[in-house]
């Protein structure tokens, strides 16, 4: 009952995903098809441990609903949240939400940043005042170690008009931009040292701080890789 005034209630809502045995109220059937009356183009998917008994009732499955069998992996539900957005963009193109979706599993799974950093790109040269979708963007540059774009872009949402919640938000990720950034420099020039002293013929072995206010110092382990953005 929540989920369908949620439903009534958020019309960008792009894909219901429940499971098939719920503790109380509507099953995830009954909730699928209360939720088509509601909007006959959203999809639905369905998530069950008895795919076989409903493969053998497929009249209980309604035009755009799926399922995926438990257990799954996080990777497998990943691909068919994508597989819904993208089928969600090819029957809206010019809709933006799907887009924006679809670029967030790729911010979570690490997935196929580059194409979802150019459709993202593409949406937002049509929607120019989409600042949550800038954000999205950013979120992806830096994902992919990009930090000179993903600086760029939440400098530019920072200073935007942008509701405060946002700006703030690009406020504190810049910061972690910059430390990661500084920290990434640390990283190269201590690797540069170090492969001078090897060909000096000594052997010393760097490590980096992920602290920004550290540096880099003799230690007895091998160097770090820049950490990954926090998300």
């Amino acid at each position: 009952v929540e989920a369908l005034e949620t439903l009534k209630a958020t019309p960008d809502v792009r894909l219901l995903f429940t499971d098939v045995v719920m503790p109380r109220g509507l099953n995830g059937l009954e909730l699928a098809a209360e939720a088509k009356k509601l909007r006959p183009d959203l999809p639905v998917l369905l998530t069950t441990g008895y795919s076989e008994q409903l493969m053998r009732r497929s009249d209980l499955l309604c035009p755009g609903m799926s399922w995926l069998n438990k257990p799954y992996l996080p990777e497998e539900l990943a691909a068919k949240i994508r597989d819904h957005l993208q089928k969600a963009i090819a029957l809206r193109p010019d809709y933006p939400e799907p887009y924006n979706l679809l670029a967030f599993v790729s911010l979570a799974t690490g997935d196929n940043l580059e194409s979802a950093i150019a459709s993202l790109k593409q949406i937002l040269s049509a929607s120019p005042g989409r600042h949550d979708f800038a954000f999205t963007l950013a979120q992806l540059y830096a994902r992919a170690g990009d930090y000179k774009q993903a600086r760029q872009m939440l400098e530019q949402i920072a200073k935007s008009n942008a509701d405060d919640e946002l700006r703030q938000a690009s406020e504190m990720m810049l910061q972690q931009v910059n430390a990661n950034e500084e920290n990434k420099a640390r990283y190269e020039e201590a690797m540069k040292a170090a492969a001078a002293n090897n060909n000096g013929g000594g052997r010393t072995i760097v490590t980096v701080s992920s602290d920004p206010s550290g540096g880099a110092a003799p230690s007895g382990s091998a160097p770090s890789r820049p950490p990954s953005l926090n998300r």
